[in-house]
């Protein structure tokens, strides 16, 4: 089914911001096994070069780098390249015709930036109803849960994010730069002594489909070393994202409720690309058990048996598709939970504070 085929019959767009990459996919009632996302473009633009050396020339330009949005106009790129050029938007919206956005938004944004990218959406792609929820809460909610750990590996950062009945606590959210899958390429490089491109096609020759699951504590020792392929220092980064995961478990006795932390670490999802490589998984619970407090005993969250494979690299867009299936069920709800070209008219971008978290 050609892209302009799916717009006449589906007027909701779920979109989701990366670093790398962009996915794009139609809200569609046959989920998951008939939807994804359709599309998957590089999240980069090209723009004039300001180098005196490099006079008439474009630069490739990444807007979103280590999680956060730092070029609006280039996402604004982006986005006009999926909606207008891949995925057939009318430029022009028609009579009668809905253009209704579901944002998966990078995990931790400011305000000024989720402000900036909601007029983006009304104001340059003049949508109807808009809706935008942060990739840790979303990724959560694909498995099924609303309170957990997000452990996102990322291209170029890795996010361990506590999500409490589906409010993201930013707070107590860490952010590791210099780490995922980027740099798990270049150690990969730097212990077998192979050019990047080399690198990468050999990480991924050990990347799995499903997660590896880890049960009990008895399962742990029995992970895979990862050593051989990543080197050592992958040890020290594994122990640092483990010791992310016990502090963020802490803002359950903030909000004063100590049965929160049991919770949390009870629900650990480890996601993104570089989550992939075999044995990263087990090594982190492993990690995260020997940190523990007493008492709260952690365990992760199972990929759903009918979740698609690669599924952990792009959860956050499934659990965007989930969720633009109920707030974008009807005018009556689209109203309530989003935020509509009237709501814009009378608050402007503030307007987001009124309905989304």
């Amino acid at each position: 089914m050609q892209p302009t085929q799916l717009v006449q019959d589906n007027t909701t767009v779920i979109l989701d911001l990366s670093s790398r990459t962009t996915r794009a996919g139609f809200l569609s009632t046959e989920f998951p096994d008939q939807s994804g996302p359709r599309l998957a473009v590089d999240s980069a633009y090209l723009r004039p070069s300001t180098s005196s050396g490099e006079s008439g020339g474009v630069v490739k330009t990444y807007p979103i780098n280590r999680g956060q949005v730092d070029d609006i106009d280039g996402v604004e790129a982006i986005v006009r390249q999926v909606l207008y050029g891949e995925a057939g938007w009318p430029e022009e919206p028609l009579n009668g015709y809905h253009r209704n956005v579901v944002l998966v938004e990078p995990p931790m944004q400011p305000r000024a930036t989720r402000e900036a990218l909601a007029k983006m959406f009304f104001e340059t792609f003049q949508v109807t109803n808009y809706f935008s929820i942060d990739a840790a809460a979303a990724s959560l909610y694909a498995v099924g849960k609303t309170s957990g750990i997000v452990v996102d590996v990322g291209y170029d950062r890795v996010d361990v994010t506590p999500v409490l009945e589906g409010v993201v606590h930013a707070s107590s959210a860490v952010r590791i730069g210099g780490f995922g899958g980027h740099a798990m390429t270049e150690l990969v490089a730097a212990k077998h002594g192979l050019e990047y491109d080399e690198a990468e096609a050999k990480k991924r020759g050990y990347m799995v489909n499903k997660e590896e699951e880890i049960k009990s504590e008895d399962d742990a020792p029995n992970a895979p070393s990862l050593e051989d392929l990543l080197g050592d220092q992958i040890g020290g980064h594994i122990r640092d994202i483990g010791s992310a995961c016990v502090n963020a478990s802490m803002i359950s006795l903030v909000a004063g409720e100590r049965e929160w932390r049991r919770t949390l670490m009870d629900s650990i999802f480890v996601c993104g690309g570089g989550s992939r490589v075999a044995g990263f998984g087990p090594r982190l619970f492993a990690d995260v058990l020997e940190k523990h407090a007493a008492g709260f005993k952690p365990s992760v969250v199972p990929v759903p048996d009918h979740m698609p494979e690669g599924f952990v690299e792009c959860a956050s867009w499934y659990g965007g598709h989930l969720i633009a299936g109920i707030v974008m069920k009807d005018q009556s709800v689209r109203s309530k939970h989003c935020v509509t070209r009237t709501d814009y008219r009378d608050h402007g971008a503030r307007a987001i504070w009124r309905k989304l978290t």
